[in-house]
């Protein structure tokens, strides 16, 4: 039978590493206090490094025991209930990483809420082609972007974009003739700003 050095426990109550019982077993770990996590307020992606990435707890749980180092075999972290457990000497310990929400608006919402573009889409043709190619532009670049506004008026359809990356993907996807202007609308750090038009005839 071994006796605890530190609080006397028997081994015939508690389980031991070496000659300490498992709970005063010196375990060295360093470990956040906390993490805080940045997160968007409307499209919920949070912020990794310089990026705004989609909230996945697996990814986001490897990033926290990342940040953690100690003489420990291997690690997981539970999101739900913010704590870690490790296993050290084949048993396991469980530490608590409390997570701090910051609730923020990423620079691609907030450009959005303010009606940033930097695109126009423009449907040109015959009315049924003109609502259903503006409608699955629509769909698609919200799902790979934002729509600013749309404006509808006798001449066709104009779908405003915020990435003219994206609009210009979408163009490519669409596969249809098109002209391209671009209009300088001012600087930023330094680089000329333009602001571009696709005119798509169907």
């Amino acid at each position: 039978m071994l006796i605890c050095p530190k609080c006397g426990a028997p081994s015939t109550e508690i389980e031991f590493i070496e000659p300490f019982c498992i709970r005063c077993y010196p375990v060295h770990l360093r470990i956040p206090r906390n993490i805080t996590i940045t997160q968007c307020k409307d499209c919920k992606k949070i912020k990794q490094g310089g990026d705004w990435v989609k909230r996945e707890d697996a990814a986001l749980a490897e990033n926290i025991i990342q940040k953690c180092k100690g003489e420990f075999e291997s690690a997981k972290y539970n999101v739900d209930r913010q704590e870690a457990v490790f296993t050290v000497k084949g048993k396991t310990t469980i530490r608590p990483i409390p997570m701090k929400e910051e609730v923020v608006l990423c620079p691609n919402c907030s450009r959005r809420r303010g009606g940033y573009y930097e695109a126009i889409l423009q449907f040109r043709g015959p009315e049924n082609r003109v609502k259903k190619h503006s409608q699955r532009a629509v769909t698609w670049l919200n799902k790979h972007g934002w729509v600013s506004k749309i404006d509808e008026h006798k001449d066709g359809i104009d779908v405003y974009v915020g990435s003219f990356q994206s609009a210009q993907q979408f163009v490519q996807l669409l596969g249809r003739k098109h002209t391209l202007t671009k209009k300088l609308v001012g600087r930023r750090k330094g680089k000329r700003i333009y602001r571009s038009t696709f005119a798509i005839r169907l």
